[in-house]
């Protein structure tokens, strides 16, 4: 069965809350497993606090796609060009002290998801997030 949710909201300090809130309803009505919702929590949550805090979006769109035991997720923002995923992977061998600040929501988003795919059309940014499961 094919469950799905589209919805769109302005990209402000509250957007990863709202967005969270949509997901939380969206994998109860849709059954994902709790492991599957987890991953996909966190991984919507970086993303969009990531265009807040560095997109300069004004407005998101977010779709939610289910069906077969895979789950697709998609981010839509106006904001700046810019593929996420060009972004260097973190030195994670460094004591935590001396790491810079930054770049690993878009490590997280790359170990928590199964596929990531970028890109830049009609002058949006999409970012698809996959995840699959078995039961």
């Amino acid at each position: 069965m094919r469950v799905e949710s589209e919805f769109t909201l302005l990209a402000t300090h509250d957007a990863a809350q709202l967005v969270a809130e949509q997901w939380e309803r969206f994998a109860a009505t849709a059954d994902i497993p709790s492991e599957v919702a987890f991953a996909a929590d966190h991984a919507l949550t970086e993303h969009v606090q990531n265009l807040v805090d560095h997109g300069h979006a004004n407005g998101l769109s977010v779709t939610f796609n289910a069906l077969d035991g895979r789950l697709v997720l998609t981010v839509e923002d106006d904001g700046v060009a810019y593929n996420p995923l060009d972004a260097p992977e973190p030195d994670l061998s460094l004591p935590i002290e001396q790491r810079p600040i930054g770049g690993l929501g878009v490590h997280l988003i790359r170990k928590l998801m199964d596929s990531v795919h970028y890109e830049r059309t009609d002058g949006k940014n999409r970012l698809e997030m996959v995840k699959g499961w078995t039961r």
